[in-house]
């Protein structure tokens, strides 16, 4: 059993004491207000009082753990050379509770009873028989005794109404106040346990997509232990509908007359106990019905109509200039090559840790609005597959070069609501369309559309596209409209595909059809012929990217390949028709001037290219590098990860979204940066070689900041030829924007198979990581990339003492000197995926040989770049 600390004690301790009290004070009060209706539901009284709502106290790491992507003891079976204490994980943007839970005193003015379980199958259907026939959808609730599900909040509200009629009292559903204050039962710590929820309250508490046989679990009431007052189920189970609209800041007082989302509360199967807390908050749609979500009754005094304040207007931008058609239309001379860029849309304050979120952004989409603007949305949060995930938007004014502020954009709360769509009609109107999980996870979800008017400025409610929670539902740009008048939209399917949804009726109606892409992420067109076109990622055939054509609008779909080569994670293209006719592809290429099939070192070399076809698809003969190709510099790429861009480089990973805007300018939005370049530039480019960086003078320090000692050397030494500082923290001062300097001086002998190997990790974002390597051997020395050993031509070959330094530019190349001669420049190599980053910046060194420390130096400075002399 784990020793408590002094504070750790005190803390549980204080804990179980509360509950302790509450439950003694309870007992004096419980005969009053507490009763059995006629069908034999029993209600608690709940004592009028005051207390804290909201989450006042901090929340234990090892709860916030599972919210980030890996686990700091999954991370150190991964990488055992590191310290789990110094893993750079999102778990620290949740050690506070949500942004939603900041603490206020609230008053329960007069006595109310509380059913003292969640309403049942068995209870409902008295009410409302028909529910029967979804008893068991999706594997859930089949029992009498089980807690009803798939039930809206209009729903809820008439059954309360019901049961007035039947029982002659007030019943109605509890306040979010009533509610958390029934939940604490006199308590101010996270949960009516204590500030531990015993490990018997949590029901499958993982990601998932809910589909495993194992994701079905039974969610009969009452089953776990009450809490001090006598109420089932307030931590789990299901979440039980209240009575209050959602704003920002929970109410005492009802909460706004108006909004969008109606309060849930209590945390579900399928969650983490951070979820259950008693503060927690979440909302959907009062017009959902899911598997998570369920609800309890109150008997309590009638509430005023529209208590609270009402719901502000959903503004994503107070100031939105209006424009004639002749005004938005002005735009760069079409016969002159016009390119800008790149610039961040999005912009984010660091350390931001909710509704926007700095640690990961990502999901593009994008549309021009009836005044020119141009409107961007993604989703900003710590985890793809989180429940703090929003979307986020900007906007870049007509004329203007940057970009706003992000604002929060669309967030159903402590839902997932993955993969936004815009769509400008052409006439007035801008469409929003977006998809809900229940839960963690993408998968399944419901789709959502909003529409403006006045630019995207304010917003109408969101109705229903598909209401039920599914699984071909991942929402995918573009929405488009097609020569008969239909409109359509890509979705991802579980589990490899690509389903097409389908709109006769201008919006009003939605069906999706019964074909699958072949690969996700698809990108559609419509071919002059009529037909339907689409990419997708994944599903690759022979190497290549795979094409799917329609001729039945995706009842069927054939698939074929064409000549690129394939894309994969991290990574979406898109696709759009201009209105000079051919189709543009933005994508990721290892090679402009050659396109063939996959090859293993494709991930390292790719890079964002536009790409022009003139025959539907079936050759793309014109491709570019999407750069400024002009001068060598580092931006910064998906997740803050910086990347270099030069003649032949660009960004290696985004998921991009594009259009031409009325004007005829070509917009490409990467994961992070737009793009803006008409049809001639891209037309006017060259194929440019992969060529090495150039050579750039940079200031002298002849000794760097620090100097391994040998005792140093002899402590890093983690295996019999493997050395590493990667435990100590000493370069986490590192910072890309600014480079980086390591130097290694050795003796080798002239052993064949004698080495010295130095490799140097750089935090590149939450994405990847940013890697230098360098061998030095008896008659070469060598740079790795590309996947292999690159020999540095002019390294002095023999014996001696042997210097080389590694100077890591802004730009994220490094330029690798002997000595004081530069003997190579190259770019990073990169290490993509979510693993990798979280360790940090640091530093190995091998050698085949059992005593080299005595005779190799290492010296490092995280102030920049610095050659020797």
């Amino acid at each position: 059993m784990k020793k408590l600390s002094r504070r750790e004690f005190l803390y549980t301790t204080a804990a179980a004491t509360q509950v302790h009290v509450a439950a003694r004070a309870f007992g004096q009060a419980r005969r009053q207000g507490s009763f059995f209706d006629r069908f034999g539901t029993e209600y608690v009284g709940v004592p009028a009082g005051s207390f804290t709502m909201g989450e006042a106290l901090p929340i234990p790491r090892e709860m916030c753990e599972p919210l980030a992507y890996m686990t700091r003891s999954e991370l150190q079976a991964m990488f055992p050379h590191g310290d789990p204490a110094r893993f750079v994980l999102s778990d620290d943007l949740f050690l506070h509770g949500d942004p939603d839970e900041r603490p206020a005193q609230a008053k329960i003015a007069t006595q109310f009873s509380l059913a003292a379980t969640q309403v049942t199958n068995r209870e409902y259907e008295r009410f409302d028989p028909k529910h029967r026939a979804v008893r068991g959808k999706f594997g859930y609730s089949n029992e009498d005794d089980d807690a009803v599900i798939y039930v809206s909040w209009h729903e809820a509200v008439a059954y309360c109404a019901w049961l007035s009629k039947e029982e002659g009292k007030e019943f109605r559903l509890p306040t979010e106040a009533e509610w958390e204050y029934a939940a604490r039962a006199g308590t101010s710590t996270l949960f009516a346990t204590g500030n531990k929820l015993p490990d018997y309250y949590l029901k499958n508490a993982q990601v998932m997509d809910f589909t495993a046989a194992k994701d079905k679990v039974s969610l009969r009431v009452g089953q776990t232990p009450a809490n001090a007052w006598g109420l089932y189920d307030m931590h789990g189970n299901v979440e039980e509908w209240v009575h209050d609209w959602y704003a920002p800041q929970a109410s005492h007082e009802g909460g706004p007359g108006d909004g969008i989302f109606k309060v849930t509360r209590g945390g579900s199967h399928g969650t983490f106990a951070y979820y259950l807390r008693s503060a927690n908050r979440a909302a959907a749609l009062p017009g959902t019905r899911g598997f998570t979500i369920g609800f309890r009754v109150a008997c309590a005094a009638p509430l005023p109509h529209a208590a609270g304040a009402s719901a502000p207007v959903e503004v994503v931008r107070e100031h939105v200039k209006r424009r004639t058609l002749k005004q938005v239309e002005q735009g760069p001379e079409a016969s002159k090559p016009y390119f800008f860029g790149p610039v961040p849309f999005v912009k984010i304050a660091e350390g931001s840790s909710g509704p926007l979120y700095s640690w990961h952004n990502h999901d593009t989409a994008l549309t021009e609005c009836p005044n020119g603007d141009l409107l961007a949305a993604w989703y900003t949060c710590a985890r793809e597959q989180g429940r703090e995930l929003g979307v986020a938007s900007s906007r870049l004014q007509f004329g203007e070069h940057e970009w706003s502020q992000a604002a929060p954009f669309y967030d159903t709360p402590d839902r997932n609501d993955h993969c936004p769509a815009l769509w400008f009609d052409g006439e007035e109107t801008v469409y929003h369309v977006n998809g809900t999980a229940l839960s963690h996870y993408w998968e399944p979800l419901q789709i959502v559309l909003r529409e403006s008017n006045d630019s995207g400025m304010t917003w109408s409610k969101p109705r229903y596209i598909a209401p039920d929670f599914g699984l071909r539902n991942m929402v995918c740009q573009p929405i488009f409209r097609l020569r008969n008048g239909w409109w359509v939209f890509g979705a991802d399917a579980h589990p490899q595909g690509s389903a097409l949804w389908l709109s006769k009726d201008r919006g009003a109606t939605w069906e999706c059809t019964e074909g699958t892409i072949n690969g996700i992420h698809a990108a559609i067109v419509e071919l002059k012929d009529g037909r339907l076109m689409a990419l997708g990622r994944g599903a690759n055939i022979d190497g290549h990217l795979p094409m799917s054509i329609s001729e039945d609008y995706g009842k069927t779909w054939k698939a074929q390949a064409t000549e690129l080569p394939p894309v994969t994670y991290t990574q979406r293209f898109a696709m759009t028709r201009l209105k000079e006719g051919p189709l543009v592809l933005v994508t990721f290429l290892p090679d402009v001037s050659q396109l063939g099939p996959q090859r293993a070192t494709d991930r390292e070399l790719a890079k964002l290219c536009i790409c022009i076809s003139y025959d539907e698809g079936m050759t793309w003969p014109v491709r570019r590098v999407l750069s400024n190709e002009k001068t060598d510099c580092g931006v910064t790429g998906m997740s803050h990860g910086r990347v270099y861009l030069g003649p032949g480089y660009a960004e290696p990973t985004a998921y991009c979204s594009i259009l031409q805007a009325r004007n005829g300018v070509i917009h490409v939005l990467s994961s992070m940066n737009h793009y803006a370049f008409n049809l001639k530039w891209v037309e006017s480019g060259e194929h440019w070689p992969q060529a090495m960086p150039s050579r750039v003078d940079l200031p002298v320090k002849k000794v760097l900041a620090v100097t391994l000692s040998a005792q140093q050397m002899q402590e890093y030494r983690v295996a019999r030829t493997l050395w590493t500082n990667e435990r100590t923290g000493a370069m986490d001062t590192i910072d890309l924007v600014k480079g980086f300097s390591v130097e290694v001086s050795v003796a080798l002998s002239q052993a064949e198979d004698e080495y010295f190997v130095v490799r140097a990790f750089a935090r590149s974002g939450c994405t990847m990581c940013n890697r230098y390597w360098l061998r030095i051997r008896p008659k070469r020395a060598e740079y790795w990339y590309a996947g292999a050993w690159q020999p540095l031509e002019g390294a002095r070959a023999g014996d001696g003492e042997r210097t080389y330094r590694m100077c890591v530019r802004t730009d994220t190349c490094v330029q690798i000197y002997e000595g004081a001669r530069v003997i190579g420049t190259y770019p990073a190599s990169y290490e993509i995926g979510f693993a990798p980053p979280t360790r940090g910046n640091w530093m190995e060194w091998e050698r085949p040989a059992e005593s080299m420390t005595n005779d190799a130096k290492i010296s490092f400075d995280t102030g920049g770049p610095f050659r020797k002399e």
